[in-house]
């Protein structure tokens, strides 16, 4: 059938609950962001359709968004206990049929646990970035501006001068003042800076900052270079520096964080890997200076948290009365959240790659990577 012959009727796909899923999509995150009991139980309910709809990868997609949007440092716990939840359910997502899956009691209240909590943490406002000029791409304005910065040992530790440009390590050493100094933007500026050279040589056919291979196992080499890694492994190295000290203990979730950095996952994006880096510089630059050092609770009423657990079995038993959805809802729910390549760019435009362009087109790579498209 072509879908676009005006003469034929719209095909409208629609979840196990009858819901187009489009509208399932915009009702979840609406309750997600609401408060009470009524919101709480629609979150549970909207995750049982979309999971049993098929839609369990969206489902985490979701959730990572909402937690890096939303929450962040104000409680980077919960970065911690997703994808510690995440990793069990995906293996027995892996191990069991769709349908034994998503009867399955256990994994059922571990879905249910994840969004409860996820809507119990406090919220922070969104981060502002600052804006890299392209004057700061200059090579003398790059001297001029890090002259006079001591270097870092953290960085002696990371940078390579035989396979890391000398530029990587001015770059670093300022990086590393900012952290320490607790300069979140300025850090944040450098990282910028870092990501948007990386991208300036690559689309200038002009090699790139690094090509040390220090992403994990599990990439292709060519993203192993990636000066990401090179910006993760030195900020592993400045906690390190501050935990010696005792100065922040927050051991499990800033593990976390940079394991969700470097998983080669399609659900975590190139753009949510920035976010990420900013949630790790965050805690690297102002957590030292919290009264308590450490991440706050996460669930302050245990025993309320397991009553509301407790109802999902029925939340889920409700969604499988139903038939399954007819047609890959996965494929229809990414054109309901797809959007348009904003036409009209003049080709000094184009040239001028920003990070965000530049984080797009290194996740369609790694994303024709992972499907193995050519």
């Amino acid at each position: 059938m072509n879908n676009n012959d005006p003469n034929q009727p719209e095909i409208i796909f629609r979840t196990r609950s009858g819901y187009p899923i489009g509208e399932a999509i915009r009702s979840f995150k609406l309750a997600l962001e609401e408060s009470g009991a009524v919101a709480a139980g629609k979150s549970i309910h909207y995750t049982a359709d979309l999971v049993c709809s098929g839609c369990f990868d969206l489902w985490q997609k979701m959730l990572w968004d909402y937690a890096l949007d939303h929450i962040g440092i104000s409680s980077p716990r919960i970065f911690h206990l997703l994808h510690g939840r995440f990793t069990d359910l995906q293996a027995g997502c892996v191990k069991m049929t769709s349908e034994a899956f998503y009867r399955n009691v256990e994994y059922q209240s571990a879905m249910a646990e994840c969004v409860l909590v996820l809507r119990s943490c406090p919220r922070r406002p969104a981060l502002k970035m600052p804006r890299v000029p392209l004057e700061a791409h200059d090579d003398n304005w790059i001297r001029t501006t890090t002259q006079g910065v001591n270097p870092s040992a953290a960085v002696g530790k990371v940078f390579n001068g035989t396979y890391d440009l000398q530029v990587v390590k001015r770059v670093g050493d300022e990086f590393a003042k900012a952290c320490n100094d607790g300069a979140t933007e300025k850090a944040f500026f450098w990282m910028k800076w870092l990501l948007e050279e990386e991208a300036r040589l690559k689309k200038d056919n002009k090699g790139s900052l690094s090509n040390q291979e220090r992403g994990p196992p599990g990439w292709p080499n060519k993203f192993r270079c990636h000066i990401g890694f090179f910006i993760i492994n030195l900020l592993t190295e400045l906690y390190k520096e501050l935990a010696a000290k005792q100065a922040v203990r927050m051991h499990d979730e800033f593990k976390a964080i940079l394991n969700l950095y470097c998983l080669p996952n399609k659900i975590i994006s190139q753009k949510r890997r920035q976010d990420l880096m900013c949630l790790a510089i965050q805690i690297v630059c102002e957590v030292p200076r919290w009264k308590i050092p450490a991440a706050p609770s996460l669930v302050k009423d245990p025993l309320a948290l397991e009553r509301a657990v407790s109802h999902s079995e029925s939340f889920f038993r409700e969604v499988l009365a139903y038939d399954p959805p007819i047609g890959d809802l996965m494929k229809e729910a990414k054109k309901s959240g797809k959007t348009l390549v904003v036409k009209g760019k003049t080709s000094k435009q184009l040239r001028q790659m920003n990070v965000e362009e530049h984080l797009a087109a290194y996740d369609a790579a790694i994303d024709q990577w992972l499907t193995g498209k050519n």
